[in-house]
Order: structure tokens, then sequence, then C-alpha cells
């Protein structure tokens, strides 16, 4: 009985949890292929992110590159036929699909409260259902609608001193919502893992003050480039620190936030790769972590490197290690 009833356990944990992959790069790379490759391929993959809009703020139309598809500051858009057909698809194969902005490079700033809402403004607008924005909206993607947005700021120029713009156009964007209730929609974010103990623990200058001020559904932390990297659930060091995340953001506007394991695709990436053989230690290590939903992978293509045992490539043996605890 004490079996069965941990195996149902487990499977219930599996049910719920999800695998999210960063898809694009800001560029086009041959390894990413396209979007669609990935859903229709790669059924464990729940939630896809394209990155990136690297340029937005201080008055601009937020643009950059999702791949191959270019969308430019005047709002047009170049090569994204594929990709809005790609998106398409996707979302009928049940899959999310999130755009991410502005990852580690780009022109970027919000100067004022009246900025930042004017950004959220162009990202419903541009990328909200069709008939739930204003008319003559700029829509790059025609008339592609996105399940969510993702922040994955790398550095923060303009909320060290706690102004709290980067909130301010989460919560206007969110605001936004209510219009469209036939479809719900998603704020997703990459912050650093670590957290700065002399502080009182608190989440760092790039993305930390947003995460209290403004809801979050999903934090898929990076935990790697760091020193609390998720090699070290299973280094002997004790510095992996999910487990902390959860006290963390207790008492902001986060705080139902879902939890994911951040992890690079290769060791290219980030030098704290996890490799296979690993994949079930961190998931011990994260499995009993309040609010623990997953993993996220960055990105797609890099995982192409890894090799396939037993038929399952890595996004095979994260999938096998969610559902049953251990690799295929």
């Amino acid at each position: 009985m004490l079996f069965k009833t941990a195996l149902l356990a487990l499977a219930a944990q599996g049910a719920f949890a999800e695998i999210v992959a960063y898809w694009g790069n800001g560029g086009y790379t041959e390894a990413d292929g396209n979007l669609a490759d990935w859903c229709k391929d790669k059924e464990h993959i729940d939630i896809l992110v394209l990155a990136f809009l690297t340029n937005f703020g201080h008055g601009q139309y937020p643009n950059g590159n999702l791949g191959y598809c270019q969308i430019n500051p005047d709002g047009t858009s170049s090569g994204c036929e594929q990709l809005e057909q790609d998106i398409a698809t996707c979302q009928q194969l049940g899959k999310k699909i999130f755009i991410s902005m502005p990852g580690s490079e780009g022109d970027f700033g919000l100067n004022s409260k009246g900025d930042a809402e004017g950004v959220a403004y162009s990202l419903w607008n541009s990328y909200g259902a069709p008939n739930a924005v204003q008319d003559k909206s700029k829509r790059p993607l025609g008339n592609v609608r996105i399940d969510g947005w993702d922040i994955d700021i790398e550095s923060n120029p303009y909320d060290e001193d706690g102004k709290g713009y980067l909130g301010a156009m989460l919560n206007k964007l969110r605001s936004y919502f209510e219009a469209d209730t036939a479809h719900k929609y998603y704020i997703g974010g990459a912050p650093q893992c670590y957290l700065n103990h002399d502080q009182g623990k608190n989440m760092d200058l790039n993305m930390g003050n947003s995460i209290n001020q403004a809801k979050y559904d999903y934090l898929w932390i990076q935990f790697y480039n760091n020193e609390c990297a998720a090699t070290h659930a299973y280094d002997g060091s004790n510095q992996f620190n999910l487990n902390e995340w959860p006290g963390v953001i207790a008492n902001g506007a986060s705080k139902n936030a879902k939890l994911y394991v951040g992890i690079p695709g290769n060791k290219a990436e980030a030098p704290e790769y996890v490799p296979t053989a690993h994949l079930a230690d961190v998931y011990n290590a994260a499995k009993g972590v309040e609010g623990f939903a997953g993993f996220m992978v960055y990105e797609v293509g890099d995982t192409k490197s890894v090799v396939v045992k037993n038929g399952c490539d890595y996004f095979g043996q994260i999938y096998s290690v969610l559902t049953t605890g251990h690799l295929c």
C-alpha cells in the first residue's frame, strides 16, 4: 500500500510539472530550426519562449529578433511569415508561446511610469487577441495571439533605485488581460538565482523589485552562471538555493509564482550544464520545494549536441525524471 501511495504521489507531481524552453536566441541559428519542429517532435516541451525583443523603453516600440523573424522599430516585421504559422501550429498542439525581452544585450530602459505603461500598451496591442486590442494597432505578427510575456533582464540600468518602473510596466500589462476573457495570459520571468544574504536575502537588483511589485505567474530561475547553480545540487556544496525562494517571494506580489529550475542546454552555453546522469539529482533536490513546477532549458538548439540515450534526448530525459523520478 505504501509503495502504491508513493507511485500515485509521484505521478500526481509529474502531471503538474512542466518543461519550458527558449527558442530563437535573438537571431537565427540552424540548430534552432523552425519553431513548429520543437512542438511537433518534442511533445514533452510545454512552454516555448521566443527570444528576444532586445530594445524597448525611452519611447521605443519594442523590437528585436525572434529567431529568423525581425520585429522592426516602426512596428512592421521582416521574415516572420513562417513564425506566424508555427505559433498557430504550436498552440493547436497545446503549447504555450511566450515572447521574451530583453535578454543580455540591447537598448532598453524605462525612464518614467508613463514610459513603462507605454511599453505595456505596445506589448498588449501587438500580441494580444486581435479582437481585444485597439483598432489599427501595430501587429508585427498579424493575427497571432501569444500566451504570455517573459522578462529576462541581465542588467537593469533603471530600477536599482527602486522606482519600480518595470513593476509598473507589468502591472499595466496585466490590467489589459481582462479585455480578453476567452483566453488566459501569463507573465513569466527569468531572474538570476543569486540571493544577497548580506541584505536580507534580497533578490538581484535586475528583477527583484519587479518580482515584489508585480505578479509573475512563472519564475524560471537561472541556476547557472552563478554560485547557486544547479550543479551544486549534487556536488556536496549545498549552494543550490531553490529551497530559499518560496520564503524570499512570500510577501510580495509574486508569492504564488510557480518555480522552475533553469539550466543550460549544453556545456558550451554555460559551464554549469547538468549532464543527463545528474538530472535526477537536481530533481530530487527540487521536488520537495513549495511551488516547484519543473525545468527551464536555455535554449532548444543547444540540446542537439547532447547524446541521445535509450531513445531519449535531453528533453526526453527531463520528462522521464519529472514523471518517474529516473532517467529513460
